[in-house]
């Protein structure tokens, strides 16, 4: 991909450009998955560390995960646990986001420092 498009002349543009998902969008998504019982399916998602480590907790919290391609399919309707882990939290900043579904699914929430 380019880093910069340079145009010149009257020409009409057309084509096709794929923006890709932003982790800072992805992982709150992720993280709401808790408050639903059915699928859900993220597309055009970034297979980055923090993206992985965050699939890494919800199945640690009992749901379920899975990638096909740039897809994230996460089924929620088995997560069973209300205490973060720690060792994955610590890894993670952004675990602080699961702090709400989980006290909204579970009725408690048990964290330690985040990130």
């Amino acid at each position: 991909m380019a880093d910069k498009y340079l145009i010149r002349g009257a020409h009409k543009l057309n084509g096709q450009v794929r923006i890709g998902g932003a982790k800072n969008a992805v992982l709150p998504a992720i993280a709401a998955a808790i408050l639903t019982t059915e699928e859900i399916v993220l597309r055009n998602c970034p297979r980055l560390t923090d993206v992985e480590n965050m699939c890494l907790i919800m199945q640690r919290l009992g749901c379920r995960t899975r990638w096909e391609g740039r897809t994230l399919i996460i089924d929620p309707s088995t997560a069973n646990q209300h205490i973060m882990p720690e060792d994955l939290s610590r890894e993670l900043r952004s675990s602080i986001f699961l702090m709400g579904p989980i006290l909204a699914r579970f009725g408690k929430a048990s964290f330690t420092h985040p990130g």
